[in-house]
């Protein structure tokens, strides 16, 4: 089976899965990588703000998947004062 590499970065600092995970086809990528960027976001998110990418390369090191996520917080204020 080929192997695929989980490679995150925050922005600044990339950590390379140097150990990858042998799965049937490009098809089962997909549902190992968003639950994986996810609990790492979770995790990122608790300790700097930064929820960052992850890029996902099979054993050839090409790249067979991009993934990126993004949260926006705005504070909103609603004046309800003149009701």
């Amino acid at each position: 089976m080929p192997a695929y590499y989980f490679d995150i970065s925050d922005g600044s600092a990339m950590v390379t899965d140097e150990d990858g995970r042998e799965l049937v086809d490009r098809k089962t990528v997909r549902p190992e990588a968003v639950p994986a960027i996810a609990e790492n976001a979770r995790d990122r998110m608790r300790a700097s703000n930064r929820l960052g990418h992850m890029t996902v390369p099979n054993a050839s090191g090409q790249n067979v998947m991009f993934l990126s996520l993004a949260l926006t917080i705005s504070d909103v204020r609603n004046d309800h004062s003149a009701l």
